[in-house]
């Protein structure tokens, strides 16, 4: 069974924990790391750059970046709309943007929340995009 070295960059913990994080199965790492409750701790705290990397680390963690990403903006997207799946349409379908503060809290991860949505469409869509919100929201 061949073993892997994990490199710690700027680790504070002791000695023994250095040489047991270096004696670290890097199959038993990978299949913890393929668990979904371990997987979502792990995103929750990672950057966005950092959470794009994650899905690199191995070829079986492929796709789990955007499928954490796809829950997070679902989540954000909650907030304020009841019917998310239909509202993501609406956005596609218009090719709208959200902005502003409910963005920059989606893409920094800081624990702050936004307290509104800013909704941008595209001109000469702004009717759709109000028949729309007020019929279904």
């Amino acid at each position: 069974m061949r073993r892997a070295t994990i490199r710690l960059k700027e680790f504070d913990g002791n000695g023994e924990w250095r040489k047991l994080a270096r004696r670290i199965d890097f199959r038993k790492a990978l299949d913890a790391l393929r668990i979904p409750e371990i997987q979502s701790q792990i995103l929750a705290f990672l950057n966005l750059r950092d959470i794009c990397s994650f899905g690199q680390i191995h070829r079986q963690l492929r796709g789990t970046s955007a499928e954490h990403l796809d829950r997070s903006y679902n989540s954000l997207l909650a907030k304020f709309f009841d019917d998310v799946e239909n509202f993501r349409d609406v956005m596609r379908r218009l090719q709208a943007i959200i902005s502003e503060s409910t963005a920059l809290s989606f893409i920094s991860r800081d624990s702050w929340e936004a307290n509104d949505i800013d909704f941008y469409c595209p001109f000469g869509t702004a009717d759709v995009a109000c028949d729309y919100l007020r019929a279904v929201e």
